[in-house]
């Protein structure tokens, strides 16, 4: 039987690195992204005030009901920060998770906006996309990004073996950013 897996978190956390990790590690495996099917096949309504495009979600779930139906293969990874609020029948998820202060400088890195970093940063501390993927998915298991363990829980878990499910805490590491001025206080 097929595996639908997918990889959610906030921007910037090794998603599809992740995702492309594991693509290579399982053979028979698939992987659809969703930043680009977004683009590719035209499933935006606008543009936000910082550029990034606004998802028609309803169709995007569509989008990807249909890509899950015509695709084949053992493992089916999708990847995307938009999937915590889609559900999709029968796939487990994993939520990756990063550390505020790196999460900063990466998205410091690509170029984003202090706005776009600030609501990010606010994301993951809370706990956004976990807290809307337990509400989407029957397996849901948090993953720190960019460790060793991460990535063998990861193959285990698009094995369909048992890992241990866990809840990472990061809201205490908001404090010392809003501190440093980085954060909201501008």
């Amino acid at each position: 039987m097929r595996r639908i897996l997918v990889i959610t978190g906030t921007p910037c956390t090794g998603k599809t690195s992740l995702a492309g990790l594991l693509h290579k590690k399982i053979r028979d495996s698939r992987v659809i992204n969703v930043n680009k099917l977004v683009i590719n096949k035209r499933l935006f309504s606008a543009y936000a005030e910082d550029g990034s495009k606004i998802a028609k979600m309803g169709a995007l779930r569509k989008e990807l009901l249909r890509e899950i139906n015509d695709s084949s293969g053992e493992l089916l990874i999708l990847d995307g920060h938009l999937l915590c609020d889609i559900e999709i029948p029968n796939a487990m998820a994993i939520v990756l998770r990063e550390h505020l202060s790196v999460l900063e400088r990466r998205m410091q890195n690509r170029g984003y906006g202090k706005n776009k970093i600030n609501e990010n940063i606010i994301s993951e501390a809370t706990d956004y996309c976990g807290i809307h993927a337990k509400q989407n998915y029957s397996k849901v298991f948090e993953l720190m990004s960019g460790s060793k363990d991460a990535f063998i829980s990861a193959i285990k878990i698009a094995q369909g073996r048992e890992v241990k499910p866990k809840n990472i805490e990061l809201l205490k590491e908001l404090l010392p950013l809003i501190e440093k001025e980085h954060m909201l206080l501008s």
